[in-house]
């Protein structure tokens, strides 16, 4: 049997958001799927970043694009390669596929349609491009492979897809923590905050909520009378400039720590540091973060919108409204004051929540949709 799978996804400098997740599912197939020829297609205008050896079984297909574009390579080369190499099935990890191609099986993961639901989260050429052709795609797939039972309804409502076609298999998470390796770790020292601190990780953009986030610290601040910072971690992402405005505006500006991208190292030393993770996101097709919080027994913060109830299960704190910097700033002292009890209930919780998800789990649910039906 042979796989062949849409690599553009790999071509960026770090690995965040969809791109971690495919990897961590193509670790595991490289593990266990021994007797499949897997074909990793991209374009040589933007090669993929994964420094790994790979195995015989596992095949980078590198070529050039008409024009050296790369949409131009997915629409006219990609689909040459797929028949060239013989491919029994195609898996497009990243909203795309090419049109049909004879006794070749098409699967696409769609992750969430935020653009579709929220106005203004997206650069509107990514939103036209999604109008254009991601039903079509969607319609074209043999399966449609998503996250969540938020994102599957949306695929369903706005794309009219018969529900029988979507399938549902969660991220997963490593629940391994080496508390011996975030101590050795090299760690910028302005990250080396001496005093109580919440957390926010993620692209710094419109979707996930931070000029409300900023909002409910200087609320907190006033209201409650502590000295606690934030760190809002993450790189710098699209439409970002209101936030660095509300960021300029605050009062407490000097206590608000933007430390850009992190590494591996630098995100499991804030999350095992933090008071709390602060996680109110306008809407999210999974909701990544607030495993990898509770994963360190963090305290989350997030909103009862999209998929996040699905996520945080009864181990999180939620705001009905995302806009809600009261009620964020609430939870914020509520985390602070917990009795030892409360905390422990807490704790108990977020384990019961975390044994719902692995990537074991997830690479073989998909695997499984894409070879056995």
């Amino acid at each position: 049997m042979k796989i062949g799978i849409d690599a553009t996804l790999f071509a960026e400098e770090h690995f965040t958001g969809i791109s971690r997740c495919v990897d961590e599912v193509l670790k595991v197939w490289i593990k266990e799927k021994k007797d499949a020829e897997f074909y990793l297609f991209f374009c040589n205008k933007r090669p993929i970043n994964i420094k790994r050896d790979w195995p015989e079984n596992w095949h980078l297909i590198g070529t050039d694009a008409p024009f050296n574009k790369t949409k131009l390579w997915k629409l006219f080369v990609l689909p040459k390669e797929i028949k060239k190499y013989k491919i029994d099935i195609f898996w497009g990890p990243n909203y795309y596929i090419p049109n049909k191609i004879k006794d070749v099986r098409m699967f696409v993961s769609v992750y969430d349609l935020a653009m579709f639901r929220i106005h203004g989260i997206s650069k509107a050429s990514t939103l036209i491009k999604h109008k254009l052709f991601l039903k079509k795609n969607c319609k074209d797939s043999d399966k449609i492979i998503t996250i969540s039972e938020a994102t599957a309804r949306d695929i369903e409502e706005i794309f009219g897809i018969n529900p029988g076609k979507i399938g549902i298999s969660y991220c997963g998470i490593d629940k391994n923590v080496s508390q011996r390796k975030i101590e050795e770790a090299e760690i910028r020292d302005e990250l080396r905050i001496d005093s109580p601190f919440f957390l926010f990780i993620g692209t710094i953009e419109p979707r996930k909520n931070i000029e409300t986030i900023i909002k409910a610290f200087d609320y907190y601040r006033k209201k409650y009378k502590t000295e606690a910072k934030l760190v809002l971690a993450g790189g710098k992402g699209w439409n970002d400039e209101g936030i660095y405005q509300v960021l300029e505006n605050s009062r407490n500006k000097k206590d608000i720590l933007l430390p850009g991208y992190i590494s591996d190292e630098e995100r499991a030393y804030l999350l095992d540091n933090c008071e709390g993770f602060l996680y109110p996101s306008l809407y999210e097709g999974f909701g990544l973060p607030i495993l990898e919080a509770f994963k360190f027994g963090k305290p989350v913060v997030t909103a009862s919108v999209s998929s996040m109830p699905e996520v945080g299960g009864d181990a999180a704190f939620y705001v009905e409204n995302p806009k809600d910097y009261k009620g964020i700033a609430g939870y914020m002292d509520r985390i602070i004051h917990s009795s030892d009890s409360e905390l422990e209930e807490l704790k108990n919780n977020m384990k019961n929540q975390l044994d719902r998800f692995s990537w074991e789990k997830n690479a073989e649910e998909i695997w499984n949709m894409m070879t056995k039906e």
